[in-house]
């Protein structure tokens, strides 16, 4: 007996990218971004966006994104002396949620009082961390 199977095709599969914080997952809807000529600080996102500036905080950069969606992305990368966990906890209690993982790597998530939607990533660095968060608005109608 001859069995013959019919669209029964199999497309490779792509890897998974489960369980990695959104920035990092290939599953992410991106729209279009344009930089705009203006800077942020973790100031800024404290007084406009009700989110805690982190203590001890030593900023590198702070970019401003007009998103193609309709909101804006506001961008501050910092480093400080504190491990990426320690980083963690405090935005954790700040959103709502936190977790680290097994290399360091921290990952926070939630919204502001303000309804700004927040990523907050934390990377082991030399005798301290690395973070960058990102912090999305979208004006009220």
């Amino acid at each position: 007996m001859l069995l013959t199977a019919f669209g029964c095709a199999r497309e490779a599969s792509k890897p998974v990218t489960a369980n990695q914080p959104p920035e990092l997952s290939s599953n992410v809807d991106r729209p279009e971004e344009t930089k705009l000529d203006q800077k942020t600080s973790l100031e800024n996102l404290d007084k406009d966006h009700e989110l805690k500036a982190y203590a001890g905080a030593t900023e590198t950069t702070g970019e401003v994104f007009k998103r193609g969606d309709g909101g804006t992305k506001f961008v501050v990368e910092f480093t400080t002396k504190d491990d990426s966990k320690k980083v963690t906890e405090f935005y954790k209690k700040e959103l709502g949620d936190g977790k680290t993982d097994a290399k360091g790597i921290g990952t926070s998530m939630g919204m502001t009082k303000a309804n700004g939607s927040v990523i907050v990533i934390a990377e082991p660095a030399g005798t301290g961390a690395k973070v960058k968060v990102t912090l999305i608005s979208y004006t009220k109608s």
